[in-house]
Formats: structure tokens, sequence, C-alpha cells
């Protein structure tokens, strides 16, 4: 596996953790601020 596919497998896996906190907790914070930080790149 490259190391751009292990970049993007590690912030997939990061994004997916917060959004299941999200639904777990009702807390979007971290899941939202994860996708306004990965468009402004």
């Amino acid at each position: 596996m490259s190391t751009e596919e292990q970049t993007t497998l590690r912030v997939a896996t990061e994004a997916f953790e917060h959004f299941k906190s999200g639904l777990a907790s009702g807390q979007w914070r971290p899941f939202l601020d994860m996708l306004s930080t990965a468009t402004r790149k």
C-alpha cells in the first residue's frame, strides 16, 4: 500500500470514528471540523 493510500485510510478511519461518536452523543463538532479542514487543503 502506498503512502498516499495509507494516509487516505487513516483520515477516513478517523472521520468515521468522529461520525460514529456524533451519532451516539450528538456532538458533531469534531466531525464537522474535520470536514471543513479537509475542504481547505
